[in-house]
């Protein structure tokens, strides 16, 4: 019982992270939007055909945009809860391999294309052991998935997998006495789809 609170609370710290980042971004856009309209009417009452062009070129930017973050969003064909369990009892809870593991947990939202990876490392983890666990949650996970759909590539020294092409990667992993002291937790990231090649996760500053 104790060890699904615990869970649940790294979930809610996480859940709170994803909707920050998403408030922030919907916030900077309609400042963006306002500013956007606000010059199109000035430039408008100077000179309607200067307007029109610069109208048409901003649109065509959000149109290519639209194109380009839709457009890597094919379904693979993965039994997610298989998946998942066989990724936790063959990979990560194998207690000879990994005796500091106390619970994972993983989640896999398709409608918001974002995969969850939650861990709960005992107090004592060397923090580098932290950092090689939140990696190989995340390999294992496209290797497991890979098993059910070979159009998912594998992952390399440079790529955690095809799956982060087309799912964002949201982790933290914390030791056991701090699961609701987000400042000390082990690992605290996030990784947005398609860009996981040019992304390096850390530890946090605590353990740097």
């Amino acid at each position: 019982m104790k060890r699904v609170f615990l869970v649940i609370a790294i979930c809610a710290v996480l859940s709170t992270a994803l909707v920050g980042c998403g408030g922030n971004t919907t916030s900077s856009s309609s400042s963006k939007s306002a500013s956007t309209t606000s010059t199109s009417s000035s430039r408008s009452t100077s000179s309607t055909a200067s307007s029109s062009r610069s109208t048409s070129s901003t649109d065509s930017s959000i149109d290519t945009n639209e194109v380009v973050s839709t457009a890597v969003s094919p379904t693979f064909n993965v039994d997610w809860e298989r998946c998942i369990a066989n990724t936790k009892e063959y990979s990560l809870m194998v207690t000879e391999n990994y005796p500091y593991a106390k619970d994972v947990h993983i989640e896999v939202d398709d409608t918001k294309k974002e995969i969850v990876f939650m861990a709960i490392l005992a107090d004592s983890t060397d923090p580098e052991d932290a950092l090689d666990y939140a990696d190989l949650m995340i390999r294992q996970l496209n290797m497991w998935a890979r098993m059910q759909d070979e159009s998912i590539t594998s992952s390399t020294k440079n790529s955690y997998g095809g799956l982060y092409d087309v799912y964002s990667i949201s982790i933290g992993i914390a030791p056991l006495s701090q699961v609701e002291n987000q400042s000390k937790w082990f690992v605290y990231d996030y990784i947005k789809r398609g860009v996981h090649t040019k992304h390096t996760i850390k530890l946090e500053k605590a353990y740097r």
